[in-house]
């Protein structure tokens, strides 16, 4: 009798957690708020301009995504001292050896989402230059200004899933889509 119940209540933990996994594996939801394409994001690039001409370029590439391969490109960012920069950034899926354009989509899905750039070991003031539809920042384009002194670290680079954006989030708020530690170099 033991043994039945035990084999019963095995059983039933093994459905129950299988319904789980195939529940938290769906892909196909309405609800906006969820992880959707922009999960797939494979590389980030970032356009440093002046004037409104691409100075610099820098990326993450990781074209089979997380796990497998190495990424095929990780830059190490070189900027001028003393200088101010407008940056674009670029988000792409290269899985399945075709490029895809996922700025767009993060744009739209942007009351969800807000980037984070983060230095670490060195001073930079970075501002966010574009809103969401709910007024709120986002970090698709933002202003550099490197210090005036040479210097190097890393800069943080997150994408924050967002439930609930507020007009300020932190880079703790929610939970990151995206993360790359990019070494930077400021001469």
């Amino acid at each position: 009798m033991m043994t039945m119940l035990r084999s019963s209540l095995i059983r039933f933990g093994y459905l129950l957690a299988s319904t789980i996994l195939l529940a938290a594996c769906n892909k196909n939801s309405s609800n906006p708020a969820e992880d959707t394409d922009h999960a797939a994001v494979t590389t980030a690039i970032l356009q440093f301009k002046q004037g409104g001409v691409v100075k610099f370029e820098y990326g993450f590439d990781d074209p089979d995504g997380i796990g497998g391969n190495a990424p095929t490109r990780f830059d190490k960012i070189v900027l001028d001292k003393g200088q101010t920069y407008t940056v674009d950034l670029v988000l792409q899926n290269k899985t399945g050896g075709t490029t895809k354009d996922m700025t767009a989509s993060i744009r739209s899905a942007g009351k969800y989402h807000e980037f984070f750039y983060l230095p670490q070991g060195f001073s930079m003031n970075i501002t966010k230059d574009d809103k969401d539809e709910l007024g709120f920042p986002l970090g698709l384009q933002s202003t550099w200004v490197s210090s005036a002194a040479p210097a190097s670290g890393v800069l943080r680079f997150t994408l924050q899933h967002l439930l609930v954006k507020k007009p300020v989030n932190q880079p703790t708020d929610g939970h990151s889509d995206i993360a790359i530690d990019f070494p930077i170099e400021i001469k």
